[in-house]
């Protein structure tokens, strides 16, 4: 259901011709987080195998995959690129380090994105659920529930729903949405 989720969120993402979508997973390793990785792309095919491949195991590094998206997004992002956002999904708490440093790093760097946290099969109140809420907010973005994976597809459409709305707004503005905010 995962997959079909991310799936379906891709192939919204993609309809919007100026949106590139790259993907990052991560799992298990704190020095490592990122296990797969399809750089930014238009091409739908690559990145529904990417999404076929992944799979679920080992623990939530998150401090360092925020780290490292955070990071990937300001060195790989188009110069053109008007909003960009990271959607990040996580079922469980960080196992690897401190958010709250590690988002003021990059804060310092200037390389924060907006982040649409998504939370699949969290208990309310739990850590990885108030984890995901302070990344969210730290970020200008949202926190979305999913207690199923059934309703995880709605989610990530919240998410792009989301994108859209702070795109027009750049549009009307003049400017791009602060902070950063979607071509991912």
């Amino acid at each position: 259901q995962a997959k079909k989720g991310a799936q379906e969120a891709v192939e919204i993402a993609l309809k919007n011709k100026n949106t590139e979508v790259a993907i990052l997973a991560f799992e298990g390793k704190c020095s490592n987080p990122i296990h797969t990785a399809n750089g930014f792309s238009t091409n739908l095919k690559n990145l529904t195998e990417t999404i076929k491949r992944l799979t679920a195991n080992g623990g939530t590094p998150l401090a360092s995959a925020v780290s490292r998206a955070n990071s990937y997004m300001a060195s790989n992002k188009s110069l053109a690129s008007v909003t960009q956002m990271i959607i990040l999904l996580a079922d469980g708490n960080d196992d690897c380090g401190n958010l709250e440093s590690v988002l003021a790093s990059l804060a310092k760097k200037e390389i924060v994105f907006r982040h649409e946290t998504i939370g699949l099969g969290l208990d309310n109140n739990s850590t990885a659920q108030s984890q995901l809420k302070s990344i969210a907010q730290t970020t200008k973005g949202q926190y979305h529930n999913s207690s199923s994976s059934e309703e995880l597809s709605a989610q990530f459409k919240n998410a792009l729903e989301n994108m859209k709305m702070l795109e027009m707004m750049g549009k009307m503005n003049g400017s791009s949405a602060k902070p950063q905010a979607a071509d991912s």
